[in-house]
């Protein structure tokens, strides 16, 4: 049976990869992708693209800006991914509270607000899953990590009180993963000097890919998961439970 997509985020990475590894059967919706020209205000246009056989549709949608308000969509929405994230490096003693409050507006209440918005939806599937992403810097202290482990710390909060919330209704389950071979972490992975250090850092000494990663979303989206909500899963070379 196809399933309804609804995925914030799909221009790059993680959700790139989801994208391109939907089954033919299923259809897509693809929000929060940032196209260019978007004006304030302004009604966003509806596109359908096929790609590997899948209908995809296309609304122009900033979550950090909400440019325009988050769109409408009727009918059932059976899987809901919040994509949308950022890596924020800095000491401490240079955090400014403006960073805190875009980090956490982003990465947690964003996923809030979606989850909101979208509930209704949710509620008309039989079996409605819903990941976010979280981060290892939530589970393990790392230097200059302070505002990117203090809002993913927020949303694995919010990922297990929405479970608990809708236990019988809507399954909700984070993903948290180290460092991605994806855009958002390219000045970490430019060389192959530097690609080597990362990946020594790791028990498992690799550097997790974006279709490992679109794999794990595909595994709680799938029937195989339907015992698994208020999860927060690992996805992190070993690096939050291992030690070498």
């Amino acid at each position: 049976m196809s399933k309804r997509w609804l995925i914030i985020g799909g221009s790059s990475g993680i959700s790139k990869a989801l994208v391109e590894s939907l089954p033919r059967e299923d259809e897509a919706l693809l929000l929060c992708r940032r196209l260019p020209q978007i004006d304030q205000g302004s009604t966003p246009t509806d596109s359908t693209q096929a790609q590997k056989g899948v209908a995809f549709s296309h609304i122009p949608f900033d979550i950090a800006s909400q440019t325009p308000a988050f769109p409408e969509i009727l009918g059932q929405v059976d899987t809901l991914v919040y994509c949308p994230g950022n890596i924020t490096l800095k000491p401490a003693k240079r955090l400014s509270s403006e960073t805190i409050r875009s980090d956490f507006e982003l990465n947690a209440l964003g996923a809030f607000q979606t989850f909101q918005k979208y509930t209704p939806n949710l509620l008309e599937s039989p079996s409605a899953s819903v990941i976010f992403f979280s981060s290892v810097a939530a589970q393990v202290g790392m230097p200059f990590h302070v505002s990117t482990a203090m809002a993913k710390a927020a949303l694995e909060g919010l990922t297990r009180s929405l479970a608990a919330e809708y236990a019988s209704k809507i399954r909700v389950n984070a993903i948290a993963p180290t460092l991605v071979d994806t855009p958002l972490a390219e000045r970490f992975l430019s060389s192959d000097t530097k690609r080597d250090a990362m990946s020594e850092r790791h028990p498992l000494k690799r550097i997790v890919s974006p279709a490992e990663a679109a794999s794990m979303v595909s595994f709680l989206a799938s029937g195989a998961s339907v015992s698994i909500s208020g999860h927060i899963l690992p996805l992190d070379s070993g690096l939050a439970s291992i030690r070498s």
